[in-house]
């Protein structure tokens, strides 16, 4: 029963290989964006070529995503121990996560330190004005 009209957002959690993301560097630290995307790269992720942001973030990052890259992002919170802002796009078309890096940006978490962000986040739910897919 989603109401006509809502989009359809994955809520599953996918592992890391499942979830492609672009990097854009929104600080004045030259070479980030490719640290990052590289870093992001060795962890299994599928990264798009990583550009620079015209826009300044302050925070640590900000992810923004459409209903398709839900659970991507999702996942993506724990890489920042839920520090990053989140900015859902309910028309977005895609199943890209942006990932824009900000000025107090230090480092993605370890392992477990992923594991227990994700663990206290617990599961993906659909952002308000979407209905989760239905699971096969």
């Amino acid at each position: 029963g989603c109401p006509a009209g809502w989009p359809v957002a994955n809520v599953s959690l996918p592992q890391p290989k499942e979830v492609k993301l672009k990097v854009y560097n929104a600080t004045n630290k030259p070479g980030l964006g490719g640290q990052v995307t590289e870093d992001f790269k060795n962890r299994e992720f599928i990264t798009e070529k990583p550009k620079d942001s015209a826009k300044a973030v302050d925070g640590v990052a900000t992810l923004r995503f459409g209903p398709k890259a839900v659970g991507g992002a999702h996942l993506l919170r724990g890489y920042f121990l839920d520090e990053a802002e989140v900015q859902y796009d309910a028309k977005r078309t895609n199943d890209v996560v942006d990932v824009i890096i900000g000025k107090h940006y230090a480092q993605l978490a370890t392992t477990t330190e992923v594991k227990q962000s994700l663990s206290t986040l617990g599961r993906p739910s659909p952002p308000p004005g979407s209905c989760p897919a239905k699971k096969p």
